[in-house]
């Protein structure tokens, strides 16, 4: 165990009074972070029972996925001079189309879809035939 010198203990006490208040700020702002957190994840549990049946509908978008909010003014003013605007919902997409996937899961490929293929001749050029005689006609690769 180390003894403290009564320099290093006055230099400690003179840091800890210096440091006082960003130690009680930075304890305050902890606390609203905490209550902040818990608004916030009370509001998407709520957020999230509301789009339930969207989401089924939909396949998993929600309403931030699919609606736009517009805020349009009008062109007239109410009595205390302020302009009257008014708010409207708009579909993002086509009624009919879900947004485009980046990356598609397994769940969402249908596997009763049929598959069609493209059948060629021996004389015709098919894409795999051309692809062969660039390769063998190619010099890539060979050592000389």
């Amino acid at each position: 165990m180390k003894k403290f010198s009564k320099f290093e203990v006055a230099t400690i006490k003179r840091t800890a009074q210096s440091v006082n208040p960003m130690v009680s700020k930075r304890a305050k702002l902890m606390e609203q972070i905490v209550a902040l957190q818990e608004e916030y994840d009370a509001l998407t549990l709520m957020q999230e029972q509301y789009e339930a049946s969207i989401k089924t509908m939909t396949g998993g978008y929600g309403t931030e996925d699919l609606v736009e909010k517009v805020i349009e003014t009008t062109g007239s003013v109410d009595k205390t001079g302020k302009p009257v605007k008014v708010t409207k919902y708009v579909l993002k997409y086509p009624e009919t189309i879900i947004p485009v996937i980046d990356s598609v899961t397994s769940e969402e490929i249908d596997e009763s879809a049929e598959v069609t293929s493209t059948e060629y001749s021996a004389e015709e050029e098919s894409p795999i035939n051309k692809i062969v005689e660039d390769h063998e006609t190619s010099t890539w690769g060979e050592v000389q």
